[in-house]
């Protein structure tokens, strides 16, 4: 270990003064208060105090977690039975919506499938139809008869 400083030996010394000062001048008559009947009887009445404020305060909380009125265990469980319950209705109206959705591109897809297998045909089928009738319009549409 190195050998200290003169500075560090001078800040050692007067921090031992200092402390024996204090112990002389603080820790000597507190500890000689503090040993006397009247020290007693007032750490005695502190220590009630405290007991009986923190009894009152477990009182008074006890109190209001009744006042509350929180679920039992039995309540939440039957309540997170039915939120799985709800959970598990959620995902099938999912899965239905999800095969609605392929249902309607499948036929979305068929249709239009088919108005350009349609309008194939009115080309070809148009320039014969326009020699042989005239023109058409493409507008038209048949009528139905009414049901009788």
């Amino acid at each position: 270990m190195p050998l200290a400083s003169p500075l560090e030996n001078l800040a050692a010394q007067l921090f031992r003064e200092g402390y024996a000062f204090a112990e002389t001048v603080v820790s000597k008559p507190l500890q000689a208060a503090l040993g006397t009947d009247a020290a007693g009887q007032m750490l005695s009445a502190m220590r009630d105090t405290y007991a009986l404020g923190r009894q009152t305060g477990d009182e008074a909380l006890e109190q209001g977690w009744q006042r509350m009125r929180l679920a039992s265990h039995g309540e939440l469980a039957r309540v997170a039975g039915l939120v799985v319950q709800v959970d598990g209705r959620a995902a099938d109206i999912e899965d239905r919506l999800a095969s609605l959705e392929d249902l309607v591109r499948a036929q979305h897809a068929l249709v239009v499938r088919q108005a350009e297998q349609l309008e194939a045909l009115m080309q070809l089928v148009g320039p014969r139809a326009d020699a042989v009738s005239g023109p058409v319009s493409r507008s038209a549409r048949p009528t139905r008869k009414p049901a009788p």
